[in-house]
């Protein structure tokens, strides 16, 4: 689906129609001006259309051990498993707020590698370990379950990553996820025409919506 996409994307990288810079940071925004430092160094641009990218942080959740080795988000086990890394055999996979693409990913691709996994709709209680998971407490019908893991994967909303965006004049709510976005139904979230796409405003990770997105945003 995204084939003709990327080869019209490589085709004009390839003519010089758009310059495409690898291994840049962004660093701020300053009245339109974008402060970016890649290999060669720091440099100051002024772009006539601003789209930010900028992606979500994963969700966090408070509980005792939360920041154990073996505890970690299901967009890092998703990565890992890709790899051909199996972050254990037994695994809880934890969706208080339903399973997201990434978690529903690693559940699938784990499964498939033989690993038990375990699925909760909701978060443990607490987690013991040492260098590794070695049970996690789970309320089950007022009774408290004691479960021998070796990973507990977080399956959480994200929250957007919305420095750059506040930078530039965005303005953003509260929800218990983060700081979200108000935006307009054309993806502007700051004065200027400054536009926010994926994660960053929310856009649900499948391939028709990301189209649709890159439709709306090109028009």
């Amino acid at each position: 689906m995204f084939g003709p996409l990327l080869a019209a994307f490589s085709q004009a990288t390839a003519s010089g129609r758009i310059a495409l810079e690898l291994e840049v940071t962004v660093g701020a925004l300053y009245e339109g001006d974008v402060l970016a430092v890649g290999p060669g160094g720091a440099e100051v641009l002024t772009a006539e259309t601003l789209v930010l990218a900028t992606g979500a942080h994963d969700g966090q959740a408070v509980f005792e051990g939360n920041d154990l080795p073996g505890v970690l988000s299901a967009r890092a086990a998703a990565e890992l498993v890709a790899h051909g890394v199996l972050i254990g055999e037994r695994v809880a996979w934890c969706h208080p707020e339903g399973p997201t693409a990434f978690g529903q990913a690693f559940a699938s691709a784990a499964r498939a590698a033989s690993a038990t996994v375990h699925a909760f709709h909701g978060l443990p209680r607490s987690v013991h370990g040492g260098t590794v998971v070695e049970g996690a407490s789970f309320l089950q019908s007022d009774e408290e379950v004691i479960y021998d893991l070796d990973a507990v994967v977080l399956d959480l909303p994200s929250s957007p990553a919305y420095e750059l965006a506040v930078q530039a004049g965005a303005r953003v709510r509260h929800e218990a996820r983060g700081y979200v976005f108000v935006a307009d139904p054309d993806g502007v979230i700051a004065p200027g025409g400054v536009r926010g796409v994926g994660e960053l405003v929310g856009t649900p990770l499948d391939p028709d919506a990301v189209l649709a997105e890159a439709a709306r945003v090109a028009g």
